[in-house]
This record gives C-alpha cells, sequence and structure tokens, in this order.
C-alpha cells in the first residue's frame, strides 16, 4: 500500500530532503512514500488493462475524478491519507469516496433538522442538496421555507453571520446570481426554486414580471454604483417610515437627489428591506453624504438620558417620561442612515440589552406596575425606531416582550370549569416554566400560585359532589374507586401490578413526562395510557391509601395515619380480586407492623417485606420483579400491590426538597417497567397510581420546626396568604399532644382561629362529613416555611391512573 507522488503531474517535491509536494495551485500533500517513474508508468498501463486489483490512494476526496490523475498523494497536509482497498479499477474507488461523502452528508444533516423521520422529505432532500453544494463548491439557493424552519443549516451552508438577517442576505445573494437575472428576463423559463422565490417575494403576476419584478431586474443590470445608489435609496426609504412627520419632506428630497433611481416613484417594499438590510459601507456613506446635504445629520446634543433612567422608567411604569425622554428624541434623527450606534444613542442600545429589559419588565409585574402594558407598547415603539441599528437584537427584543405580555395574561388564569381544565392549566404552566423561570424570577412564581389557586378552589367547590356521585357518574375518578377499577381490569387481564407511589401525584408525573425523554417516547407510541383521578380529603398518606384499598372515604375507615390499623371489612382490594380468582401479594418497603403493612400482611395471600440499604429505595428492584414473576407463573391469576415510597419523605420533619427526587424516580421507574415487560412480556399489566401528591416547594422554604412554629403563632398579626392556606387545627400529626409539648421537628399550621373556624364551616358544607377534621400542616411564604400535603390544591389532589401497554412496550424497545 503506497502514497503516489506524481512528478509528472500536479506537484512537485522542493527537494529530496522534504516530505511536503506543492501543486501549481498552491495545494500541498505528504509524501508518505514514494514510487519511481517506471513503477508508475506500470500502473498506468495496469489501469488502462483493466488489471488493478488493488488501488493504492486517492487524491483528495472532495475533488475525485474518474480520469487517471484521481491517484495523486492525498490533499489536506493535516489529515490523514484516506486508503481505499480491493477496488478493481478506479470507478470503484470513486462510488467509495462519494458513498462515505453521503453518509458524511448525511450525519451533518442530523445535526440541523434533529429525527429525520419527522422531516417531510422534500424538505430532506433540500437541506441535503445544499450541503452537497456547500461541499462541492456549486450555487444552490435554499427555499424561503428552508431559511424560515432551519436557519441555522442556511447561515452555516452560506457563510452568514448569525447576527445578520439570513432571508435578506439570501435574497441579496439571488440578485448577484446571473441564472436569477435570467429568471428575471424569462420568468415562464426559470428553473423551479427560482420561481419560488419570484413568488414569494411577488415579483410576478403568472408568469410576467409586476412593478416590483422589474425594479429588481432594472438593480441586478445596473453598474456597480447604481446599485450603490439603489441600496442608499434604499436607507433612506427605511429612515423615512421610521421618521418624525416633521422628517419626511427632508427625507423624500434626499431620496429623489440620488439621480440613479429617480424614475421610481416608490419601491418596491420587498426589494427595499433587501437592499437596506444588506447595504454596503458604500451605500451608507452615500446615503449619508445626501442626507447632510439635506441637513438631517447635524445633531447638536446628546440625548439628555442615560441607561439607569431608562431602566428605571421600565420597572416604575412610567411610560411617559420613557416617552418624553427617549423616544421623542429618537424621532428627530433618521437611525437607518448608521451603519453602526452613534454615541447619543449608546446609552439606549446598551438599556435595550435583553437580560436588562427582560429584569426591568419582571420587577414591574412582580410589583403590579399600573401602566406595564403602556410601557411595553412605549418600549416597542423605541425598538421599532431603533430597528436598524440593533437590527440583530430586535427579533429578541420582541420576543422578551411577547413573553413580558403572556406572563401578564397569564396572572390572571381563567376558571377552570372541568378537571381537565386543571391539567391543562398546569400543564401549560410547566411548559411556560421550562421558558420564563429564569427570565421571570420574581412574577412567575406569582403565577403558579394563582394558577394553583384557581384549581384549589375548583377542587374544593366540587369534591362534595365528586365524593357524593355514584362511581359510574362521576366526572373524575377518586381514590376509593381503585378496587372497583383493578376488579373489572381482571376481566381483561390475567395478572395485573399495582405500583402504589407514596406522593407521586398527577403533578410530578407532569413534571417527569416534560424533562424524560423516555417517557415521552412511550406516550407517543401509546405504551402509556392515563385516566384522571384524584385522592380523598386530607390528602395524606394514611387517609389515601385505607381509602385506595378499602374503597371508602375517610368517614368510612376513619384512619389518617398509616401507622394505625383498622378492623377489615369486606369489598377491598385484595377481596375482589380473589373473589375474580386471583391469587394476591403485597410488596412493602415497610415490615408487616401495626399500621397499615400489617393491615396488607393480613389480607394478602403473601406478603414480602422489600429490604434494602434505603427502605423508600428497595421496591423498584430485580428482587421484586422475581417476586410479582413468581405469582404469574404459580397462578393463573394474580393481583400484586407494591407500595413505593421515595417522593414523599418530607414528613416527621425531614428537610428534603421532594422535587429534586422527581427525575431520579422517574428514571427508576422506566427502568423498572422496563425490565418488567423483558421479564414477563406481556403477561403483566403494570399501574402506576398514588395515595396523593407533593405540593410544590421552593428551594429558599424549609421545614417548620417546634421553636419556628411557635414564633410564628406569636406573631399571628401577620398575614400569610401564600397557597393551600385554608385548613385547620393547631395539634402535631400524632392526635391529641399540643405542639408545644413537642419537642422534634413537627409542620404546624398559622392559620388564624377566625381562617380555622370558617374553614371548620367550609368542610361540613362542602364535604358533607366525608373527609377527617384536617390537623395539621402548610406553609408561610413570609416565613420561609414549607409543607407536602393535606390540602385542596392541585399539586395534592390530582393523581395518575396510568397503564403500561407491555404488548406495545415490546415493540417500541
Amino acid at each position: 500500500m503506497k502514497i503516489i507522488y506524481d512528478p509528472d503531474r500536479w506537484f512537485e517535491r522542493p527537494s529530496v530532503e522534504t516530505t511536503i509536494v506543492e501543486s501549481p495551485d498552491e495545494e500541498a500533500a505528504e509524501v508518505i512514500e514514494l514510487i519511481n517513474d517506471s513503477e508508475l508508468r506500470q500502473l498506468r498501463d495496469d489501469l488502462d488493462k483493466n488489471q488493478i486489483e488493488k488501488t493504492y490512494v486517492t487524491r483528495d476526496i472532495g475533488r475525485t475524478r474518474s480520469e487517471w490523475p484521481a491517484l495523486v498523494a492525498r490533499s489536506e497536509i493535516n489529515e490523514a491519507p484516506r486508503i481505499v482497498e480491493e477496488y478493481q479499477d478506479i470507478v470503484g474507488v470513486i462510488l467509495r469516496a462519494n458513498a462515505e461523502l453521503w453518509f458524511e452528508d448525511v450525519q451533518r444533516l442530523e445535526e440541523y433538522v434533529g429525527e429525520p423521520t419527522r422531516v417531510p422529505r422534500k424538505d430532506l432532500i433540500e437541506a441535503l442538496n445544499l450541503i452537497v453544494s456547500t461541499r462541492t463548491g456549486t450555487n444552490y439557493f435554499p427555499s424561503d421555507k428552508m431559511v424560515s424552519e432551519y436557519p441555522a443549516l442556511v447561515a452555516d451552508c452560506l457563510g452568514i453571520e448569525k447576527s445578520q438577517n439570513i432571508r435578506q442576505q439570501v435574497i441579496h445573494r439571488l440578485l448577484e446570481d446571473s441564472e436569477f437575472k435570467n429568471a428575471l428576463e424569462a420568468p415562464d423559463q426559470a428553473e423551479d426554486n427560482y420561481r419560488e422565490w419570484l413568488a414569494e417575494l411577488n415579483w410576478t403576476d403568472g408568469d410576467t414580471l409586476n412593478d416590483g419584478g422589474v425594479q429588481a431586474l432594472e438593480y441586478v443590470e445596473s453598474t456597480q454604483e447604481g446599485k450603490i445608489e439603489w441600496s442608499a435609496r434604499a436607507l433612506l426609504e427605511s429612515a423615512k417610515e421610521n421618521a418624525a412627520h416633521l422628517l419626511e419632506t427632508k427625507l423624500e428630497k434626499t431620496v429623489l437627489s440620488l439621480g440613479t433611481t429617480e424614475e421610481i416613484s416608490e419601491l418596491n417594499k420587498s426589494l427595499q428591506n433587501v437592499l437596506a438590510t444588506t447595504a454596503s459601507s458604500e451605500a451608507y456613506d452615500a446615503a449619508q453624504e445626501a442626507a447632510d446635504d439635506q441637513r438631517l445629520l447635524n445633531i447638536d446634543d446628546d440625548l439628555s438620558v442615560d441607561e439607569s433612567d431608562i431602566l428605571r422608567y421600565i420597572e416604575q411604569s412610567k411610560p411617559d417620561e420613557l416617552n418624553q425622554s427617549v423616544l421623542m428624541q429618537l424621532e428627530q434623527i433618521p437611525l437607518a442612515l448608521y451603519e453602526s450606534p452613534p454615541s447619543f444613542v449608546e446609552p439606549v442600545v446598551s438599556a435595550l440589552d435583553s437580560e436588562k429589559v427582560i429584569a426591568s419588565l419582571d420587577r414591574a409585574i412582580a410589583e403590579d406596575a399600573a401602566q406595564i402594558e403602556k410601557t411595553i407598547d412605549t418600549l416597542e415603539n423605541i425598538i421599532q425606531v431603533l430597528k436598524p441599528l440593533v437590527e440583530g437584537k430586535a427579533e429578541t427584543l420582541q420576543n422578551d416582550i411577547d413573553a413580558a405580555r403572556d406572563m401578564l395574561k397569564s396572572l390572571n388564569p381563567p376558571t377552570p370549569t372541568s378537571p381537565e381544565d386543571c391539567v391543562t392549566l398546569y400543564d401549560e404552566q410547566l411548559n411556560r416554566e421550562a421558558s420564563l423561570s429564569t427570565q421571570f424570577a420574581k412574577s412567575e412564581p406569582e403565577l403558579a400560585d394563582n394558577i394553583l389557586e384557581e384549581c384549589e378552589d375548583y377542587i374544593r367547590d366540587n369534591y362534595r359532589n365528586w365524593a357524593n356521585s355514584d362511581p359510574g357518574d362521576r366526572p373524575v375518578a377518586m381514590v376509593p374507586d381503585v378496587p372497583s377499577r383493578i376488579e373489572n381490569l381482571l376481566d381483561e387481564h390475567d395478572h395485573i401490578l399495582l405500583i402504589v407511589s407514596d406522593g407521586f401525584g398527577l403533578r410530578q408525573w407532569l413534571e417527569a413526562t416534560h424533562n424524560n425523554d423516555q417517557i415521552q417516547a412511550w406516550e407517543r407510541a401509546g405504551v402509556i395510557s392515563n385516566t384522571l383521578m384524584t385522592t380523598i380529603f386530607p390528602s395524606e398518606t394514611g387517609a389515601g391509601h385505607y381509602s385506595l384499598f378499602t374503597g371508602q372515604f375517610p368517614m368510612g375507615h376513619g384512619k389518617d395515619d398509616i401507622e394505625s390499623s383498622l378492623q377489615l371489612e369486606s369489598g377491598h382490594l385484595f377481596d375482589k380480586a380473589k373473589n375474580a380468582g386471583a391469587f394476591t401479594q403485597a410488596l412493602s418497603y415497610l415490615p408487616p407492623q401495626p399500621g397499615f403493612s400489617g393491615v396488607l400482611g393480613e389480607a394478602a395471600d403473601e406478603f414480602h417485606h422489600l429490604e434494602g440499604l434505603r427502605a423508600e429505595d428497595a421496591a423498584l428492584k430485580k428482587e421484586t420483579i422475581a417476586h410479582v414473576a413468581s405469582a404469574v407463573a404459580n397462578h393463573d391469576k394474580s393481583v400484586s400491590l407494591l407500595q413505593h415510597n421515595q417522593i414523599d419523605q418530607l414528613h416527621e420533619g425531614m428537610d428534603h426538597v421532594a422535587d429534586s427526587l422527581i427525575p431520579g424516580v422517574a428514571d427508576d421507574l422506566v427502568t423498572f417497567i422496563r425490565q418488567l415487560s423483558h421479564r414477563l412480556g406481556d403477561d403483566i399489566l403494570p399501574i402506576l397510581t398514588a395515595d396523593h401528591g407533593m405540593l410544590r416547594t421552593r428551594n429558599s422554604r424549609k421545614s417548620l420546626t417546634h421553636g419556628e412554629a411557635k414564633n410564628a403563632l406569636d406573631r399571628m398579626n401577620e398575614r400569610y396568604t401564600d397557597l393551600g392556606q385554608r385548613v385547620v387545627g393547631l395539634k402535631s400529626k400524632s392526635g391529641g399532644q399540643n405542639y408545644g409539648n413537642r419537642t422534634t421537628n413537627q409542620y404546624f399550621e398559622i392559620l388564624s382561629e377566625q381562617q380555622m373556624r370558617q374553614f371548620k364551616s367550609l368542610t361540613k358544607q362542602k364535604c358533607d362529613g366525608r373527609t377527617l377534621r384536617y390537623r395539621r400542616r402548610y406553609y408561610s411564604h413570609n416565613e420561609e416555611l414549607t409543607a407536602t400535603h393535606g390540602g385542596f390544591t392541585f399539586d395534592e389532589m390530582f393523581i395518575p391512573f396510568l397503564k403500561f401497554d407491555t404488548t406495545k412496550l415490546s415493540n417500541s424497545n
């Protein structure tokens, strides 16, 4: 195998000592091994006779040809030479080279379009053609759709700076292209891609040029000096559009002073935008020289405003001062005549930095500034006037303003009229937080609170109706319906695994879905189906677990503590499963001790304590799958109840942040379901639900200790208005013991006596006795306190009932 140095062709070696050879085109190649002239001639003869069994090395892959000179050293000294073997002739070498290049092109394509299977084939072909044309050095003009949907690809292939208007730069290059000139001269004979651009720019009527097209053709056919004057006119026309009324006449005279285009009464808008956006420095000079003749650029004084003033006007929402100090002065200057910001507008341009604008608007929104909407309108006007100077920022600034308007609008969320409305509101909030939370750090928490308050009011107003409705007629399923649901599912499925994840409510599931690629893929593939469900009030672990298992509301089973036991009655989950002929087993992170786990041990055919380094992590493990697999193998029907707890670790004064656990639990769940499917195929129906959800906690909040509770109660003249404040009681979780006698960390409520009396009455009226009187815990924003669950908020009350289709799961994997 040899790298060929060809003394008769392109490359010359300066001396015997050097290992570099150069071509007349100043290409360089590294001489790795030489063959003498006789060997070279023999190689040529063999090639001509089709007797080459091995081709040694090709020239630079990007320049391969079918003729003999393709067999030379590879260019680009800093790259390793490309070795190609086992081809009978030079055609094979070229095919191999092209195939590898095409593969690289496709790989590059994926960087810009993402998953190709989701992109229309026409778009893929065009994008690939653009990449190939860039590599081969041929002209190719992307369509307007390609420019709009894949600007990064277009910019990189055409070498357009990201700060420039990509669409206008593409059109400007079209105007410099000889083939496009031919298209303007004979649009009925133009190639499809040129015809598309002519139609997009509205320069044709059918197959004939209109006035705009005629102007474009005149521009294309003009001399270089003429094109400069065309661009200068476009700059002046843009300045006239943005200038104050008093300047319009002077600008019109300035336009007419440019002789080349004086016969045109009005410049075509599309052409004007292109020429103004892509104007050269010579065009700016011509426009400014003409403007100086009309005394347009004689600015006597600097703007009498600085950056801090502008930001203060925005934060304090003073649109009149902002308008008078900035806009009225800017309007006296035809800013379109400047390539870069002149010194007198630098404070304004600096104040329009995206982060500064967002921060100022955020403060105004958070403080409920009276005229913030009018301030936003004034900001838009300033951006419009400054657009020629902030062209690269204009779109970002407009997006910032749109985001601020969206935040203002969202601060008054619509009132839900159905359980699904609550979910939609919350899901939209999660989407919003993904893009706004870091920008609107002050006002976004208020928005989240407003949405949750609307949902809380809706749940509070409708809970009694839901709880007292016949299960078949309820607008939303409830936790006490679970035993009957499992019983019905046994008609279609022989083996069911019910995972009850403590605290993994619907909000936790939505957040996991937004951030877990595998869960998203499963939802798209139809692997996951969800039935909207609510827990009971109080949304406590004990009350929720006992309602889920017994099928009763708290007034029936009377338990709000998971450590309390009860006397089992017929109709519970395992009772219904056994009546359907199913084997039952309980799998719990808790040992079979007095309380709920003891009840499970009594009711199930088998009870397994899932031991691990941490009890809450022990559930989603292979050992659990082995227990489920054993039930499937040894019984015709089975129902397994898996008790899992990772999210709900904020009880008993533990100072954890439950939200931080969501990603890890989601990953564990995905792994567990995948392994379960791999082990049992479609023999098992995994279901995920919860006893309650967890209230959203923020990192700045902490658990309420005994001392903090006492201090908070001592200052009851303060107003506590954050989420979930409408619950009752000042007793500890354990029952009758007063909080003052406790020394361990507990969560306590900090409500006034009047608020508690009102809530007692509300509970009696709206819940009709179907809840226990809730005795404990919430938080105060002022005190930076936190709690987890127990109230009527969306976070706590709405839970998922997720079924995983293992048949589709196997296909998707």
